[in-house]
């Protein structure tokens, strides 16, 4: 009797166990925004203030997407700190720049973007508190219009998700994967998925959905699959986007009937390093250095280095193999730039990058280098020699770098530099490949940012904003920097208040301000029930983030205060992050390291 007893009871707790897991935890909401990045929050912010209930659903542990980790710089319009610089811009000469840099850039989002980013962009984030304080030339604008501020990505788009935490009712989802769209009678009216860490499944139904996933360029399959016609495919092209890029939202919406658009324009940068964190991966890490030269297997430069990302991009796909060696010497380990707010550590990336022998070789002369390379020594000395000769003389007479024949400034990547011969040991060389970044077709919409479907007609209950929709084909086949970031927020705002404009509720008040988190402490507490090390999450399912933030908080010597000064050690059994106030930590990876934990403003 007692082992019959004790197998019911087996099977009972299987059976609990297995109901717990499976079952379908059902969501009711106004606004479903599937995405937490720059548009997303964007859309969720401006629902919000009209008084509409918002679920957010999102896959990593984080707000933030490729919008956070990037350098934040956005393309904006005729600025008070554009004219304090003396620099006299208007729409009509940023919509003129926009379409002929991208050759098919969709007119009307080109005519929104020039007039309203002003008031949308700048205007807004000024009054979230985010602070421009440089305006930079970009290649392709005949007037600086890549507006800077020091906390780079981050500072954009932590601003919007502070807004969104404060009101009440917005809800984040986190660890959600959103798998596919309801659809009845035509009508999208919510989406399923998965909790990534529990795997229970989730099911939201909402008046309308918000489609702000981000792009395809982390996803090597549809990359290639979609490949510009125009250029040779590489055998290898390292994933410069974030994982998460997957093309999962630009698949579900085709799914639900949506067009698509323009999916062979893809935004791809000539800096691509493979990163040593992520071996298996293919990822890249985008290096620059605007003193040193270029060179192809066979030793030889084939371009000008300084040129736009859209020549330069094209020059290294056309060489076989698709790839380069960027050489320097020692006084040009200092040139070396890094793209991403994950990179804001110098001593780490030198560490990583420069000193890793996996990644860059060096040399004592230049056959050392030649050698570890695996390039021909003859030829590379050659190269050096003829350029440092060019140096000399004013003038490359191979590719106009610099001279009475280089470039003008609107057409360089950057403000050239003085050119400096490379003369001073030890010699260094990182290969570098063509990366992924950004794809400029997607979903087809409307300028309120609603879904077509192939007969042009809009899906009832759907929008889409940002990259997954290709921006809107605002850039065509070429992008001016800083117009991604700023055309995602835009369109967010933009679907938000289309979708909040018959709501009639009244804009939700802000909250208190939030108290500044400073100081360190003890851990003991933490670790009672928090075991390291933290590293072994970044390999589970949801915990990428996760593991990667904690792994580095290990390797700095953190204590758990540092970064959770907001949890109330007292009673550590009650104890919950406050999502908001957390956000103070989010600078003690993003931004150079300064000692104590950001404090929220």
């Amino acid at each position: 009797m007692l082992k019959r007893a004790g197998l019911l009871a087996a099977v009972l707790v299987v059976a609990w166990l297995a109901w717990r897991h499976w079952r379908v935890d059902l969501v009711e909401t106004g606004v479903l925004v599937i995405g937490a990045g720059i548009g997303g929050l964007s859309a969720a912010y401006e629902a919000g203030q009209g008084g509409l209930p918002v679920a957010v659903a999102e896959m990593n542990s984080v707000f933030g997407g490729n919008g956070v980790i990037s350098e934040g710089g956005l393309f904006i319009v005729d600025t008070p700190l554009q004219r304090s610089l003396g620099f006299a811009d208007s729409p009509e000469t940023a919509e003129s720049d926009i379409l002929n840099w991208g050759e098919d850039a969709d007119p009307e989002w080109a005519r929104i973007l020039a007039r309203d980013s002003r008031r949308e962009v700048y205007d807004w984030l000024t009054a979230l508190g985010v602070e421009f304080f440089a305006v930079r030339p970009q290649a392709g604008n005949h007037v600086p219009r890549f507006h800077e501020n020091r906390e780079k990505g981050l500072g954009v788009v932590r601003a919007i998700y502070r807004e969104c935490a404060r009101n009440p009712g917005t809800r984040f989802y986190w660890n959600t994967r959103v798998e596919r769209l309801l659809v009845e009678a035509g009508s999208v009216t919510g989406a399923e998925g998965v909790n990534l860490r529990s795997g229970r499944r989730i099911r939201f139904r909402a008046r309308q959905v918000v489609l702000a996933t981000g792009g395809f360029q982390g996803n090597e399959r549809l990359v290639r699959r979609h490949w510009p016609s125009h250029l040779p495919q590489p055998g290898r092209v390292l994933m410069g986007a974030s994982p998460n890029s997957s093309g999962a939202g630009l698949e579900m919406g085709v799914a639900a009937g949506a067009a698509v658009h323009r999916l062979d324009h893809q935004w791809h940068y000539p800096f691509g390093v493979p990163d040593p964190r992520f071996p298996d991966e293919n990822r890249a890490v985008s290096v620059r250095n605007l003193n040193a030269i270029w060179v192809n297997a066979q030793g030889r430069r084939f371009v000008n280095e300084w040129k736009a990302s859209r020549y330069t991009v094209e020059a290294v796909v056309r060489q076989l193999p698709a790839a380069y060696w960027m050489v320097f010497d020692k006084e040009g380990v200092a040139d070396l730039r890094y793209s991403g707010t994950d990179w804001s550590d110098p001593e780490r990336a030198r560490a990583l990058l420069v000193d890793n022998p996996a990644v860059t070789v060096r040399g004592e002369t230049w056959a050392e280098l030649a050698q570890m390379a695996g390039l021909p020594a003859d030829e590379i000395a050659a190269t050096v020699e003829r350029y440092n000769r060019m140096v000399r003389a004013g003038e490359d007479e191979e590719f106009q770098r610099f001279g009475k024949r280089a470039l003008p400034a609107w057409l360089q990547v950057f403000p050239a530099p003085e050119p400096r011969e490379l003369r001073e040991p030890p010699f260094y060389a990182m290969q570098a490949f063509p990366m992924t970044r950004k794809n400029m077709g997607g979903l087809r919409i409307d300028t309120d940012c609603r879904v077509l479907d192939t007969e042009g007609r809009a899906i009832p209950g759907l929008f889409a904003v940002g990259e997954v929709t290709g921006l809107g084909g605002v850039n065509g086949r070429a992008g001016l920097e800083g117009t991604f970031l700023g055309p995602s927020l835009l369109q967010g705002r933009r679907a938000g208040r289309a979708i909040a404009g018959g709501a009639g509720g009244k804009a939700p008040g802000r909250a208190g301000k939030i108290q500044t988190i400073t100081g360190e402490g003890k851990d003991g507490v933490c670790r009672v029930c928090h075991a390291l090390p933290m590293r072994h999450y970044a390999g589970r399912n949801g915990y990428r983030h996760f593991g990667r933030a904690h792994q580095l908080a290990e390797e700095r010597g953190f204590s758990c205060v540092r970064c959770h000064a907001e949890v109330e050690l007292a009673r550590p059994w009650r104890h919950r992050i406050e999502d908001e106030r957390q956000t103070a930590g989010c600078g003690e990876c993003h931004l150079p390291w300064s000692g104590p934990a950001f404090a929220v403003r």
